[in-house]
């Protein structure tokens, strides 16, 4: 299975560059080892050398490097085609599944113990295969929208060890797959896909203790409107005034709440929506002595592990 993740597109790039072994402006091969693209009229205007050409797309592989001038530089395992979106530059990296569920390893969680690393392993491969395509141009976005990636992690890196060592291994409930969700941290206890007014069909996300983050949980407060107030808790309501006010502005749905004139004091604990692995809490039994398969029964209570079919 290969997945088409855009990436990058956090940054609105208008300008990139692009370092490789093999690069194509359009059908053509370039001699050129690294490329400058632009947008330009909503074209891609591709530089190598003194040569300045409009394509419809460039495409790239043999690991591919992408800059954006002055800002950041990433690589990546899989072949990267770039593309025009409106007035913005679109790169899409089609990556093997398992390379995909390293990126996001590597990227969700970078210092978690052996064991917990690859219990989110079988979470992100989980989501992969299970969750319908995101997007219109390709199939994930490398943001939290979806689930983050930074780059391709390196073979021997921990993060690929927890891929290939549950390889194929996804959760199901009811004998399907499902698309697994985790968060950060928890007040001491998950919550139901209910509590947060999401769907709960495809899995219901059963409400489980959490030591590791009953005895210390992160703490919060904000202050919103009544109006902001009385759609919470919820989710989708929770993102927007993430999007409004800044994500760590309402942390997660665990809170209270007290009357403050025309406002309303949020007081609450934990980071992150609350359904199903706790990354905090997680590392925390690993750290026990507790194997991936053993942590994962815990947060996903009533659910089997087995390996991925193509459907």
């Amino acid at each position: 299975m290969t997945l088409r993740i855009g990436v990058l597109g956090l940054f609105r790039p208008r300008r990139l560059i692009v370092k490789a072994g093999r690069i194509r402006a359009g059908a053509e091969p370039l001699a050129a080892p690294q490329v400058e693209l632009s947008i330009e009229n909503s074209a891609v205007v591709c530089q190598a050398g003194t040569r300045r050409m409009a394509v419809p797309a460039v495409s790239a592989e043999d690991g591919v490097r992408l800059e954006i001038p002055g800002r950041i530089e990433r690589a990546y395992a899989g072949a990267v085609t770039i593309s025009a979106a409106g007035e913005e530059l679109m790169a899409v990296v089609e990556l093997p599944l398992e390379t995909a569920v390293a990126s996001a390893v590597a990227a969700e969680a970078p210092q978690a113990p052996e064991e917990a690393l690859k219990a989110q392993a079988v979470v992100a491969r989980s989501y992969y295969t299970a969750t319908a395509a995101r997007h219109g141009n390709f199939d994930f976005c490398d943001t939290t929208h979806c689930q983050f990636v930074r780059e391709t992690p390196p073979a021997e890196s921990a993060a690929m060890r927890a891929a290939m060592a549950t390889r194929g291994l996804v959760l199901r409930y009811e004998e399907r797959p499902f698309g697994a969700m985790f968060f950060r941290s928890c007040g001491g206890r998950t919550l139901t896909a209910e509590d947060v007014k999401l769907d709960p069909s495809q899995y219901p996300y059963f409400a489980v203790e959490c030591p590791g983050c009953r005895s210390n949980p992160s703490r919060w407060e904000a202050r919103v409107t009544r109006l902001e107030a009385a759609r919470l808790p919820s989710e989708n309501a929770r993102l927007h005034l993430g999007r409004k006010y800044g994500w760590n502005r309402i942390a997660s749905s665990d809170f209270g709440r007290s009357e403050d004139g025309d406002h309303v004091i949020l007081r609450g604990v934990g980071e992150g929506h609350g359904l199903g692995l706790c990354q905090r809490g997680a590392a925390a039994m690993a750290r026990s002595g507790k194997g991936y398969a053993a942590i994962l029964a815990h947060y996903f209570p009533h659910s089997t592990l087995s390996g991925w079919r193509s459907r």
